[in-house]
């Protein structure tokens, strides 16, 4: 069973339907491959702080939206693209 757990300012929430998950999925995935490939400019992930947490989105595609992190989801996406090697 695949889960996305949004950390809110008072709360979390679990995400269990295939669709959101898939959606969050895709999301992440986006945002991940953007920042890694080392190709492209450096200016591909905006972050902005926000009364909700970390909020970032791809600046080359900003109709996408934004996806909202808890501060240690956020932690923990900087260092998987700390541990791919990218800066």
């Amino acid at each position: 069973m695949n889960v996305v757990y949004l950390e809110l300012h008072k709360r979390g929430l679990y995400l269990d339907s295939p669709t959101d998950v898939r959606t969050y999925t895709l999301m992440f995935d986006h945002l991940r491959s953007q920042a890694a490939d080392t190709a492209a400019d450096n200016e591909c992930v905006e972050v902005a702080v926000t009364a909700a947490g970390p909020s970032v989105r791809d600046s080359k595609a900003p109709a996408l939206g934004t996806l909202t992190l808890a501060a240690s989801s956020f932690s923990a996406f900087v260092n998987s693209l700390a541990m791919d090697g990218v800066r």
